[in-house]
């Protein structure tokens, strides 16, 4: 069962609700010393719900009026998928605050569709001002899930209530201190959303004025659009704050019949709230719906954006596996460009006194050859030496009754840079290099003596360093043994190492170094 908190603050009071299965837990309304900064609200926040919640909440901030940029926009039509980037575009004309990457701003879609031009209302918040939120989360030790325009909450309250009906065209407003939130529906979707202030709230009459001049120019916009016709207008008020006595004189000004609710009697677990101020009720009603699983109309921390295309999988596997063959060709193509300069430039110098007006091309083919026969002369076959040195290394196999524990070792590292190759190891002890070299040298090669020195290792404690020469007849032997070992194992020869093991058995080999 999700736990929601649902909070919002101006320059004098901080008000929260905290909401659990749909129903009311807590709520507050605590006075804020004039000015007071993000750190002192969220470490009050923190006072008051240290008591209260417990382990992961989700966290709904709810923003007034003045502190967001709202904006009405005409667009033309276009496709659905389209309106986020249409929308976007013109807010970045038209709005000083737009956000970045798209936190901080997000729209409310009224009518429209692809034949007919939208009407949208945007809402734009400054990156400065979501930090700020953050920031008094982050003292409260809360992390901010969605930050709502906190007139959303009145649209909410009314659908939790029952008051929206799918059928008709209804118009509600939700009267506040000193200023009012009017939103239309048409088949249970918004039309219209507008929030304005008015001058002042000593008087019913002032205050149904200031309501009563924006219901009829809001009546007289929606008469225009089709099917919107005789709307139900509903004032929603509260026990602490009823809303009978505004209706009565709202049903003078305008020609809709207009009724009074109080949301409270309307919503039983809002009972407890009777002497609660109407933000309250605003927030009370976002809780409900985050935790019913609803997305508000507008959430700054997660608009609107264009869906994502679907995948075509076969599309995508189709194109991997031609460009595994593509892959291939070039691969192919590059194998065989390595080798064709050294046959181009033969058959091209046995044509030379035939093709004197291509004597550039075969200049450049054979620079091309004399770069690939250098290649070949500096670079000697790796893996032929590294077969040829592996019978080498060990005095015998692992598993040979005769080999020589004390003279056994470990190669930890070949590093070969053209015809020089270092042999790093590790030893049983230092009586174990001079039967190496022994055995390098009968395999053709020079080694020499590199570093040496103990090393970290417990079972080999002896590091040392081999270095080798590799000239023309080292390539030939290893070469030959590469190319006669497959045959030698064919015919059922007993292999190198066997024979190798019994000759590096002689005590002369055991001589320390």
């Amino acid at each position: 069962m999700s736990t929601v908190v649902a909070i919002h603050w101006n320059s004098d009071s901080l008000q929260y609700v905290v909401a659990r299965g749909g129903r009311v837990e807590t709520y507050s309304t605590v006075a804020m010393p004039e000015g007071s900064g993000p750190v002192a609200i969220g470490k009050k926040l923190a006072e008051e719900l240290s008591h209260q919640v417990s382990g992961r909440v989700k966290t709904i901030v709810a923003l007034a009026r003045n502190s967001l940029e709202w904006q009405h926009l005409a667009l033309p039509p276009c496709p659905t998928d389209e309106l986020p980037d249409l929308v976007r575009l013109q807010s970045d004309r038209e709005l000083s605050a737009t956000g970045e990457d798209d936190v901080g701003f997000d729209y409310l879609p009224l009518s429209g569709d692809e034949h007919n031009a939208y009407q949208v209302l945007t809402v734009a918040i400054a990156t400065a001002q979501i930090e700020r939120i953050r920031q008094v989360c982050r003292e409260a030790n809360l992390t901010v899930d969605r930050i709502v325009p906190l007139a959303a909450g009145w649209p909410a309250l009314a659908s939790q209530a029952g008051l929206i009906h799918r059928t008709e065209s209804q118009v509600f407003v939700a009267p506040l201190a000193s200023e009012a939130t009017l939103w239309a529906t048409r088949a249970h979707n918004a039309v219209l959303f507008r929030q304005f202030q008015y001058p002042s709230t000593d008087e019913h009459g002032t205050q149904a004025g200031a309501i009563g001049n924006e219901l009829r120019r809001s009546l007289l916009s929606l008469s225009q659009n089709d099917g919107f016709a005789n709307p139900q207008v509903t004032i929603i008020g509260s026990q602490a704050s009823p809303a009978g006595e505004l209706a009565q004189l709202l049903d003078a000004q305008v020609e809709p019949a207009v009724q009074a609710v109080n949301i409270d009697e309307q919503i039983k677990s809002l009972a407890g709230m009777a002497n609660a101020p109407p933000p309250l009720f605003a927030l009370a009603g976002l809780a409900f719906d985050e935790a019913a699983g609803h997305s508000p109309p507008v959430d700054l921390l997660n608009p609107r954006r264009r869906p994502k295309a679907a995948i075509n999988y076969r599309t995508y596997a189709l194109a991997g596996i031609a460009a595994a063959l593509l892959l291939l060709t070039l691969g192919w193509g590059g194998y065989r460009n390595l080798n064709a300069p050294l046959e181009m430039a033969a058959e091209d110098r046995a044509a030379l006194d035939l093709l004197e007006e291509s004597s550039e091309e075969l200049a450049e083919y054979e620079r091309k050859a004399t770069a690939v026969r250098k290649w070949l002369e500096e670079s000697p076959n790796l893996l032929a030496h590294l077969q040829h040195l592996s019978r080498s290394v060990r005095p015998s196999e692992l598993d040979a009754d005769d080999f020589s524990f004390e003279r056994d070792l470990v190669v930890e590292k070949f590093n070969l840079d053209k015809r020089r190759l270092v042999i790093d190891a590790v030893a049983r002890n230092s009586r174990a290099v001079q039967p190496l070299e022994m055995r390098l040298r009968r395999a053709n090669y020079s080694p020499e003596r590199g570093k040496s020195g103990p090393s970290k290792k417990d079972d080999y404690p002896w590091k040392f360093q081999s270095i080798i020469e590799i000239d023309a007849e080292s390539d030939q032997a290893a070469s030959e043994l590469a190319a006669t070992e497959p045959a030698a194992s064919d015919a059922g020869e007993p292999p190198a190492e066997a024979t190798q093991a019994t000759e590096e058995t002689t005590p002369s080999e055991e001589t320390p170094s």
